[in-house]
């Protein structure tokens, strides 16, 4: 009894998360069953809409029922996807796991791969590409001598913004970090470059997020929630949410009063210190 509590509590907080994080795009599908449903797009061609079912005993016991609708997307794309998702379900398993899923569509969307049509790609033989991709074997051969440096070598820690603290909760106070990086290299940079300052080291969570471009194109989407269950995940939105690339936001958090309890206030001031520092720093 006390587990299928457990399970309804943490159905509710989520629920309750994915409401102010996508707002408008999180609805439920009707008023007599459990299912919503989840509109993602990055434009009005490309929409997926993730249809979710929390059944008793997810997350602990069981992984949520779940869907995709997307009538223009088929073939080996739509396979691609799903397993993807499905992937996730096992990575996640016994955790909340629907912000996760949206996130994989986010970054399904996001591949180049999905602006070619199944007919161009199937007229790509292998002929034509290399009719198309000619190489100069003498300057490839030349380029392969030349020592290769390493990531650390060949980046540095970039320029770190930092925001006014947050001070208007009487817990905790919460003061965001921003940078631009190129490689993931540069996360740890960053981490170790902010806590050269004793009171960010010692401070009780440092949560951070981060959306780099690989040299293949792929966009990486990663978060830390430093012992704060799941409030990586609120520092990524806004980065997610803005289509932001090659950019680290870390939120630091102290707490004032430990005899106030926050609840799930805290996340929200989360993604609100990250929706903040955003938006000064792109200006």
């Amino acid at each position: 009894m006390t587990t299928l509590i457990n399970c309804q509590e943490l159905q509710r907080e989520e629920i309750e998360s994915l409401e102010m994080i996508f707002g408008s795009a999180w609805s439920k599908y009707d008023e007599n069953s459990e299912t919503y449903r989840l509109a993602l797009e990055r434009n009005s061609e490309q929409r997926i809409e993730l249809q979710v079912t929390f059944i008793d005993g997810y997350p602990i016991h069981n992984p949520p029922k779940y869907s995709i609708f997307a009538p223009w997307l088929k073939g080996t794309k739509r396979q691609k996807l799903m397993n993807e998702l499905e992937n996730v379900i096992k990575q996640y398993n016994n955790e909340p796991v629907v912000y996760r899923l949206a996130q994989t569509i986010y970054d399904f969307l996001d591949e180049k791969i999905i602006f070619l049509n199944d007919e161009q790609h199937d007229n790509l033989t292998k002929d034509k590409l290399n009719d198309t991709c000619e190489v100069d074997y003498v300057k490839y051969s030349k380029r392969l001598s030349v020592p290769q440096l390493s990531p650390e070598e060949k980046y540095s820690c970039p320029e770190i913004f930092t925001d006014e603290p947050n001070e208007e909760d009487r817990a905790s106070v919460f003061q965001a970090h921003c940078a631009r990086i190129e490689h993931e290299c540069q996360v740890q940079m960053v981490l170790d470059e902010l806590k050269k300052h004793k009171k960010i080291a010692t401070a009780k969570h440092n949560v951070y997020a981060y959306r780099v471009n690989t040299e293949t194109g792929k966009i990486i989407n990663e978060c830390n929630d430093d012992g704060e269950n799941r409030a990586g995940e609120w520092v990524l939105e806004p980065l997610v949410f803005n289509n932001l690339n090659n950019i680290m936001v870390v939120v630091t958090r102290w707490h004032r009063d430990y005899s106030i309890h926050m609840g799930a206030g805290r996340f929200t001031a989360y993604k609100q210190c990250c929706a903040e520092i955003i938006k000064k720093f792109l200006k």
